[in-house]
């Protein structure tokens, strides 16, 4: 009977009176908006919640479970969920950002994705940007090491894998922020540490993550060819060693380990702070598998006093030795043993040749 009396009132406002209808919290004004708690509506469908923790929007299957529905929470935030056959809330958006999709894969640009995520672009105009964009929006406190985007991988609760934007100061406060990438991976059940640097300089550091070279690795590395730029039209001001095997009989060949104990010894020097070249230090040590070893080389500090061509400093003091330049050295060292070696075989033969001729004398 009240459905009757609605349609009723609805039909004599409508076509006859030219006036909006009003039953029940619904309105439909002479314009057909509809609105929903709303006195004026001002779209074709005006819905105003009843206030917060309610339901303004709820749609329903067949059999009178909830499909989708929008729900306005105690603190204002705005939910919309879309729930399975068993009443589980698989999609939720929410305006303070809490958003989450379960089961399923998600493809964007594909119908048919393989993958949890699945990114397919086929337009080939790279300037309409990348295919994902993850940023940070918030303003970071600029410090040395300060993340403002990355992907982080978990089992679990125990961070296995990560790639991350890794900020640096360059100057003042007021500085311009230089970005770089990190990636870290996890041993076992161990949480992920820092693998793989990239710094703003393009420097990659693979077991240091403050790289002082294009590439700085701590530890071994293997290959199976090494090449080094030398071709003679990038070089000038060529000129032949000399006294090299002088040199070379002034260096001195030593064994050694490396020193974990490096931690606890006191660091001095007058242009670093103690604490920073013993970070420096650490960090520029080989991974702890092979600091054991006993290993045969030169020290540095003393090959500069010699060959300082082939020692290098980087911005921490820490100093390195480019070995293969003193291939150099040691060629033009051989030739002078070479052509000392040859120079005392003629003066063998030569006093051979007057000794031989001495004894003919004699025996005659």
């Amino acid at each position: 009977m009240k459905t009757l009396k609605t349609l009723t009132l609805l039909f004599i406002s409508l076509f006859i009176t030219n006036n909006a209808f009003c039953a029940d919290g619904l309105i439909i004004d002479q314009s057909g908006n509809v609105g929903i708690g709303r006195n004026r509506p001002t779209d074709r469908l005006d819905i105003q919640s009843a206030g917060p923790n309610t339901y303004p929007i709820k749609i329903r299957r067949e059999n009178g479970s909830l499909m989708f529905f929008f729900s306005e929470t105690s603190r204002g935030d705005s939910n919309f969920y879309m729930r399975d056959s068993t009443s589980t809330n698989k999609v939720k958006l929410s305006s303070n950002g809490h958003t989450y999709l379960t089961g399923g894969n998600v493809g964007i640009g594909t119908l048919s994705p393989r993958s949890v995520l699945e990114v397919v672009d086929n337009v080939s105009d790279y300037s309409k940007g990348t295919k994902i964009n993850i940023v940070n929006e918030a303003t970071p406190n600029w410090y040395n090491g300060d993340v403002s985007a990355g992907i982080d991988f978990y089992k679990e609760s125990t961070l296995n894998a990560y790639m991350r934007v890794i900020h640096t100061r360059s100057g003042g406060p007021h500085s311009y922020e230089d970005a770089g990438l990190v990636f870290g991976t996890a041993h076992g059940n161990s949480q992920a540490v820092d693998r793989l640097v990239i710094t703003h300089r393009g420097s990659v550091g693979i077991g240091n993550v403050s790289p002082a070279y294009k590439l700085d690795v701590s530890g071994n590395a293997q290959v199976i060819t090494l090449l080094e730029t030398s071709d003679a039209r990038l070089k000038k001001d060529i000129k032949t060693l000399g006294n090299t095997l002088g040199k070379i009989s002034q260096l001195r060949g030593v064994s050694y380990r490396w020193n974990e104990e490096i931690e606890k010894e006191p660091i001095v020097d007058e242009m670093l702070e103690a604490e920073t070249l013993k970070t420096d230090l650490i960090e520029k040590m080989p991974a702890p598998a092979l600091i054991g070893r006993t290993r045969i080389g030169l020290l540095a500090q003393e090959v500069e006093e010699i060959f300082p061509e082939v020692v290098y400093t980087d911005d921490m003091g820490m100093k390195s030795i480019a070995y293969t330049h003193l291939i150099g050295p040691l060629i033009e060292a051989v030739k002078d043993l070479k052509f000392e070696n040859e120079t005392l075989r003629a003066d063998i033969e030569t006093n051979r040749q007057e000794i031989q001729a001495l004894k003919a004398l004699v025996s005659k």
